[in-house]
């Protein structure tokens, strides 16, 4: 039966822990890392760096969608038990990846080649930047391939193994970038360093898939040119979201980068991955839930899906309301004192355009999560269009306006404007959901920790203007608990859904 496609509550909570302890790690190596490598390279190396996964992140279009189409197709030919088919898309998207892999390298070895030209990077540091972007180029031939492994486990519900590979490349991570300070090494070891995570991760993850699926085997003669066809129909559609997302979160250093020094970069980045970190969290819940979604989708039971996303847009918001919350009354003081830097160099008004962002992100998260498992991408292709090409004009206009707080300000309005509530409605609107009556209860469920944890967050700041570390992750643990608790009595059923009745 289908009911039996969703996960209980216990391998739930398992499975959305794996991905929140590995995050919780993650920010953990960030916290570590990015104060100690800012010092070690310096402002301008360390803006270089940010242009430079920019640039990379738009190489990584060249995934062309086809790494979500394979997870959502895997969870469809597992659900239905179809084995042969598992074992065709494996080998298919092996083969196509490897071939775009060779692209990507050879686009990054060109940008490489015209960094100076192309950005106003200091002339003491282009060399470093294109060797940088090189190694990268060939840490993408080998990545591309390798990821259907991880995709394999994602489908298939192993995800706490997947995390756990995750979470050595964490700790290697960790251990070279000590390595490279410890050396006095630059750029270049931190390219290589990502280079040999990647390769190992990648092996482990082909292990994990082989342990839990035996005898799946990729096969030269598996590779169907019907599935080429069928990945890529769909993928295109997932190439375009990546495009908008990219043009949603790398515009952002790309525009400074270009009208501004790499200098000025170091800390915007910072925030903003800080913001992006604390916003993934939100991605988790229907992360997590996305080839259960996929494999519903495949048996065609509306009821179930109902239900699972109504509740998982409920947690999304209660855990996007705490980021919220935190970020505007703790964020800016926390993040210049961790950095060391000076309120001018992060004014308090970008870090409030953060915390809308993360707000506004919710329901972007859940809607596209479910409409993508549905099949659905083409009703929100033209959104997203809007949604990209007006943020990336508006960035350029607001920066030159209201400067470095332009940047941010430009997606929290553009989002808000488009995906934000687009996204959702045609989600609800497939499941046949009154809208209104959607929207009513969301935005109940939201208000009530809001003000909860807004007032609670208030009074530790009143009776503590400056918190010490101690007392600022206190306040923010006891925010967090206040949404937390609304998000984990949602995803454990405790809300009626008379909507979904």
């Amino acid at each position: 039966m289908a009911e039996s496609l969703v996960p209980s509550r216990t391998q739930y909570l398992k499975q959305l822990g794996s991905f929140y302890a590995t995050d919780l790690a993650a920010v953990g190596v960030f916290l570590v890392l990015t104060p100690m490598l800012l010092h070690h390279l310096g402002a301008a190396r360390f803006g270089v760096l940010a242009v430079a996964d920019s640039v990379l992140g738009y190489i990584g279009l060249l995934n062309l969608g086809l790494n979500p189409a394979l997870t959502r197709f895997l969870a469809g030919s597992e659900a239905t038990g179809d084995r042969q088919r598992t074992i065709s898309l494996l080998s298919t998207s092996a083969m196509l990846f490897g071939i775009l892999g060779v692209i990507g390298g050879i686009a990054a070895s060109l940008i490489a080649a015209h960094i100076g030209a192309l950005f106003n990077v200091d002339a003491a540091v282009v060399d470093d930047c294109a060797r940088f972007i090189s190694i990268k180029g060939l840490e993408f031939i080998l990545a591309m391939p390798l990821g259907i492994y991880a995709a394999g486990n994602y489908s298939i519900g192993s995800m706490v193994k997947m995390n756990g590979v995750r979470a050595v490349g964490g700790a290697l991570e960790t251990a070279l970038a000590f390595a490279v300070v410890w050396t006095g090494s630059g750029l270049t070891m931190l390219a290589v360093n990502s280079l040999v995570i990647t390769l190992a991760t990648g092996l482990l993850q082909r292990w994990s898939l082989r342990r839990a699926v035996p005898n799946l085997n990729l096969r030269f003669d598996a590779i169907r040119a019907d599935l080429v066809r069928e990945l890529f129909s769909y993928g295109l559609l997932f190439a375009l979201d990546g495009l908008i997302v990219l043009l949603v979160f790398k515009t952002d250093d790309i525009v400074i980068g270009a009208v501004s020094s790499a200098a000025a970069l170091a800390s915007y980045a910072v925030a903003g991955q800080v913001s992006r970190a604390l916003t993934n969290t939100v991605g988790r819940i229907p992360g997590t839930l996305f080839p259960v979604l996929s494999a519903l989708s495949a048996k065609d039971d509306r009821a179930t899906l109902r239900r699972v996303f109504c509740r998982t847009i409920d947690a999304c918001f209660a855990t996007s309301g705490a980021i919220a919350v935190t970020l505007a009354v703790f964020g800016g003081e926390l993040i210049r004192g961790w950095l060391g830097i000076q309120p001018d160099a992060l004014p308090d008004r970008v870090i409030y355009c953060f915390a809308a962002f993360a707000l506004c992100h919710a329901p972007v998260s859940a809607g596209s999560k479910y409409l993508a498992a549905a099949g659905l991408m083409r009703r929100v292709a033209f959104m997203a269009i809007v949604e990209g090409f007006g943020n990336l004009g508006l960035t350029l206009i607001l920066v030159r306006v209201v400067g470095l707080p332009g940047v941010i300000l430009a997606t929290v309005i553009v989002q808000v404007s488009t995906t934000s509530w687009y996204n959702a409605t045609q989600a609800a609107r497939h499941m046949e959901l009154p809208i209104a009556v959607f929207w009513r209860d969301r935005m109940l469920r939201l208000a009530v920790p809001m003000l909860a944890s807004g007032a609670l967050a208030l009074t530790w700041h009143a009776l503590i203007p400056h918190p010490v570390w101690p007392v600022a992750i206190a306040a923010i643990l006891s925010c967090f608990a206040v949404h937390g608790l609304v998000a984990w009595r949602v995803l454990r059923g405790a809300y009626a859904e008379p909507l979904a009745a």
